[in-house]
């Protein structure tokens, strides 16, 4: 099955357009069956922080320092004998 990605406009009447190229390439008719996966041109953006309760509100840069501030409190030693 051919897979076709490209930037659709909303059309006044809430209606995605779907350019003449694709149509003639998928060879589509009126009441033509798509699969359709929707989503935003720019992107689903969530920082670090949506995911991280700690830091919410904090930058990224922020939050790495923080990781990296708290790895070097951490006195474990991955080099250790039995």
């Amino acid at each position: 099955m051919k897979k076709i990605e490209y930037i659709a406009e909303v059309l006044p009447d809430l209606h995605l357009s779907l350019p003449e190229d694709i149509i003639q390439l998928l060879n589509l008719t009126a009441h033509s069956k798509l699969r359709v996966q929707i989503q935003p041109e720019h992107g689903l953006k969530r920082d670090l922080s949506y995911f991280c309760g700690k830091w919410q509100g904090n930058d990224a840069q922020d939050i790495v320092q923080d990781i990296y501030n708290s790895r070097k409190r951490n006195n474990r030693s991955d080099n250790f004998e039995l």
